[in-house]
């Protein structure tokens, strides 16, 4: 067996697992929960959540649910490394997670030290361990620990995800990590009944993408603002297991920019949201606007999942339309080099600012 083939046969069975992580991460619950006095605060609902890269993705998902589930919770979302302190100097109360798979990612430590004992803010935080996880441990800040450790941070999605739902409980009155949980076990059970058709599926884009590749056509990958979270898993797992650039749009406002640059051949993968009738409205527009011989993929997400499951069962056909697409190309999913090159230069730079 070659390299690569090693390589996608354990990330394949990494994504074939998400059941058992997704069961096992529930039964996880934060340390020093109780530590962080929320009763002082009973209207706590101003959530600031940074993460990078895989592990992001959650803060991005926890913004769209707090909307979609029409919560009362005001969540910002941030990708970078300078702390948001605007609410310092008011009387508004607000908290932070900071989610890192490792524990060491530079941005999100730097972010971490700047909250931890130093501003008003209740700090929470999710990794497997690292530098995060022994601090918060040692100042006993509210920490979720993944159990599955040392893997690729985007094959620990599930996981990533439960733990910042669970710190949203240890920050916020506004519990609906209940009803969270049901959705997790939902969506646990339907993509271990459907892995083969998945990943069959998968495979199937793969191959039109590689035909794409060849060809030098555009990829892009659209939406509905309602699953822009999607969108970005699937152009993050397409960069980082098949070292592919695609193009990413999200409607509506890609009606007002990107459709004018629509008249070339290129492949589209289109995630459906099958409630929104705006989403069939965009399909209908893309069948107009596509030239000849463009590629149309319409991800149909499963209507009877509730969002989470949607987002988790999309998420698992990104991940097995990635590798699947490595293989093709015949290139190693688990080489991250440039990005590992990236970390040290801004660890470095960080730890001299």
């Amino acid at each position: 067996m070659s390299g690569i083939d090693r390589s996608f046969s354990y990330m394949f069975n990494l994504y074939n697992s998400w059941k058992t992580q997704i069961l096992e991460s529930l039964d996880i619950n934060p340390h020093n929960c109780d530590a962080n006095d929320i009763n002082i605060h009973p209207s706590r609902n101003l959530i600031f959540c940074y993460g990078m890269g895989g592990s992001g993705i959650s803060c991005d998902l926890l913004y769209m649910y707090s909307i979609i589930a029409k919560t009362q919770l005001i969540i910002y979302r941030y990708k970078h490394a300078d702390p948001d302190l605007r609410f310092e100097k008011g009387r508004e109360a607000y908290s932070v997670i900071v989610v890192s798979y490792s524990g060491n990612t530079p941005e999100t430590i730097r972010v971490f030290n700047t909250y931890i004992g130093k501003t008003k803010a209740k700090l929470a935080a999710v990794s497997s361990g690292g530098y995060i996880g022994s601090e918060s441990k040692k100042r006993r800040i509210p920490y979720y620990e993944i159990k599955h450790k040392n893997i690729p941070p985007r094959l620990a999605m599930p996981s990533l995800l439960i733990g910042t739902f669970k710190c949203l409980s240890c920050l916020s009155k506004q519990d609906i990590v209940d009803s969270v949980i049901d959705e997790f076990k939902i969506a646990a059970n339907k993509i271990d009944r459907d892995k083969e058709s998945i990943y069959e599926y998968a495979n199937s884009i793969a191959t039109k993408l590689a035909s794409s590749i060849k060809s030098k056509e555009d990829i892009l990958i659209l939406s509905t603002w309602r699953y822009e979270p999607l969108v970005y898993r699937f152009y993050s797992e397409l960069a980082e297991n098949a070292k592919i650039k695609s193009i990413i749009g999200v409607f509506p406002e890609a009606g007002h920019n990107l459709v004018a640059a629509l008249s070339g051949r290129s492949n589209i993968i289109y995630i459906h949201d099958p409630d929104s009738t705006e989403s069939y409205t965009v399909l209908e527009l893309l069948n107009r606007a596509l030239a000849r011989n463009s590629v149309l993929t319409v991800v149909e997400l499963p209507k009877e999942l509730p969002y989470l499951g949607r987002f988790i069962y999309g998420s698992l056909i990104a991940g097995f339309t990635s590798i699947s697409l490595a293989r093709i190309l015949n290139i190693d999913p688990l080489n991250i080099e440039p990005i590992n090159f990236y970390r040290k230069t801004v660890d470095e730079l960080y730890r001299e600012d």
